[in-house]
C-alpha cells in the first residue's frame, strides 16, 4: 500500500450528490462495500451523516487515504490527514484533520 504525503495529489473529481449519498447509504446498509474513488480502496470507505446543531451533514471519506467531500452537488473533494494524539480527557485519540484546521 502506498503512504499518502501530506499535499499528496488528488485525481479530479465530480461534484457528489445528495442522491448519490443516498444510493451509497443504502448499499452499505445492504452489506456493500464501497471503494474510495481516489484510493480504490474499501478498507474504511464510508457514506457518512452527522447531525450538529440540527443541521445535517452529508458526505463521503475514506480514513486510507483522507479523502473526504460533501453531498453538496458542487463542492471539490480535500484530503484530511490523520492527527494521532492523547487528549487531557482521553475521550478523542484520533481523527481527521480538515486543511482549515491546520492554519
Amino acid at each position: 500500500m502506498p503512504i499518502f504525503e501530506i499535499g499528496a495529489s488528488m485525481k479530479p473529481h465530480p461534484p457528489y450528490t445528495d442522491q448519490q449519498w443516498e444510493a451509497d447509504y443504502r448499499a452499505e446498509q445492504l452489506g456493500h462495500a464501497l471503494a474510495c474513488p481516489d484510493c480504490k480502496s474499501d478498507v474504511w470507505y464510508h457514506a457518512v451523516h452527522r447531525i450538529v446543531e440540527g443541521a445535517r451533514f452529508r458526505y463521503r471519506m475514506c480514513k486510507r487515504c483522507g479523502f473526504w467531500q460533501a453531498a453538496d452537488g458542487y463542492s471539490d473533494p480535500v484530503r484530511c490527514w490523520l492527527s494521532v494524539h492523547v487528549c487531557a480527557n482521553q475521550e478523542e485519540i484520533g481523527r481527521a484533520l480538515m486543511p482549515e484546521d491546520t492554519r
